[in-house]
């Protein structure tokens, strides 16, 4: 769980620092010679400075995720272990101001994580063989993200914004695979579909950072950084521990974290 509260400490110290960093931008009003003249007003959330504009955008993810339960009070013995993914996202953004974007786009992400435990006594080798286990969720996500420009240098030659997040997933599979070959020969996999295992719906929430840079008048180059953490439960049966005897089981609660890295374009289309 220690990573669910380096999300939630992550989101506080973002909101600090732009809390921080508008009240160290505040209002400039000058005593214009020409009464006409309006004040000039410098703040984050003034979504008027700047014009606004609707851009198409593309990236493609390469993450690391993995599974995470309450140790404490569930003593397995083992940790999940992270499992690399891929990932590609597509959606539109509409700059409100020069500070200030929204972001909705749609991809495609799996969330699953690696695992090893010891099997039954086998008397014929006199002792417990190790099962290897891979399990995986596939779910449709919709990233809904904020934008604010952190620092900018030239006419948008190059641009720093943080990214608070909220992804909403909808599940399409799941499946777990098992190997208990000796000598964990990659190629003997056993591969049970559990797409019921899985909660039908996930809400995650990411802080992040993206470095953006126009390149042409109409095209930007971003990378991104992202860690995201679930806020619901993922398992809804497909990992079941058994307490006191075989029959009584129980769903523990697991939680997914990944850490994204992306690269992509958007082109500005006014």
């Amino acid at each position: 769980m220690l990573l669910k509260q380096v999300l939630k400490f992550g989101i506080v110290c973002l909101f600090m620092l732009l809390a921080l960093d508008s009240s160290a931008q505040d209002d400039i009003y000058i005593t214009p010679s020409n009464p006409t003249i309006t004040k000039e007003h410098n703040s984050y959330f003034d979504f008027t400075k700047g014009k606004s504009r609707l851009l198409l955008l593309q990236r493609n993810v390469v993450e690391e995720t993995f599974f995470e339960y309450d140790d404490i009070a569930y003593n397995l013995g083992f940790e999940f272990r992270e499992k690399q993914n891929f990932a590609q996202y597509i959606g539109v953004e509409y700059r409100f101001s020069d500070r200030f974007a929204l972001q909705v786009e749609f991809g495609k992400n799996v969330f699953a994580s690696k695992y090893d435990y010891l099997g039954q006594f086998d008397s014929t080798s006199g002792q417990r063989p190790t099962i290897r286990n891979e399990a995986a969720a596939h779910y449709f996500t919709l990233p809904v993200t904020a934008k604010f420009r952190l620092y900018e240098a030239g006419d948008e030659a190059f641009s720093v914004y943080a990214l608070p997040s909220v992804y909403f997933g909808f599940l399409q599979k799941g499946y777990r695979k098992y190997n208990i070959s000796p000598d964990m020969n990659s190629g003997v996999w056993i591969e049970v579909n559990e797409s019921d295992g899985f909660t039908s719906n996930l809400v995650l929430g990411s802080i992040g950072i993206e470095f953006n840079s126009r390149i042409l008048p109409y095209l930007y180059l971003t990378g991104q950084a992202r860690f995201m953490s679930s806020l619901n439960d993922i398992n809804d049966g497909f990992f079941l521990v058994g307490f006191g005897s075989s029959s009584n089981t129980v769903a523990i609660p697991i939680y997914s974290s990944t850490g994204q890295l992306s690269l992509g374009v958007q082109v500005r289309l006014w």
